[in-house]
């Protein structure tokens, strides 16, 4: 895993958690520590870095992309990641082993997975074609996921 100090974490600052819309500015952030700290428990089980390719969406940004004050991402409570050359059934299986971790969405079209630290009833899901479908174990099976 490459070692970079940041300013949330060993490997995690600020600005990867910062709202990206390009409008608010990258002072624009929230974030629940307990996510930081399981995306530090990802990246040390793979011994590779975990991108954060979304995280917190301020108001604007939000509001554009139809998420409610009480969404997660707007929350801080959320971040879509990737990671290089681990495949995402991989991935899903180890982050099914953190409690912390409460909400995992699936996207095999754009190559994330959703992870949250929601306060309600634990989700899991698939998003295809546009629209986020309970994970079912048909969709266990068909992605490989168990």
């Amino acid at each position: 895993m490459i070692r970079t100090m940041g300013d949330l974490s060993q490997h995690f600052s600020k600005k990867d958690f910062a709202c990206k819309c390009g409008q608010c500015g990258e002072e624009q952030y929230r974030i629940h520590l307990g996510l930081v700290g399981a995306l530090e428990a990802i990246g040390g089980r793979f011994r590779r870095p975990v991108k954060i390719v979304l995280g917190y969406l301020c108001e604007k940004e939000g509001s554009r992309v139809g998420k409610s004050i009480k969404s997660v991402h707007r929350q801080g409570r959320a971040a879509h990641i990737q990671m290089d050359n681990v495949e995402i059934p991989a991935l899903f299986k180890m982050i099914k082993m953190l409690p912390e971790i409460r909400g995992i969405g699936l996207n095999f079209e754009e190559k994330y997975i959703h992870v949250d630290t929601r306060r309600e009833d634990p989700a899991e899901w698939v998003k295809e074609g546009g629209r986020e479908i309970a994970l079912t174990d048909s969709l266990r099976s068909r992605h490989a996921l168990t």
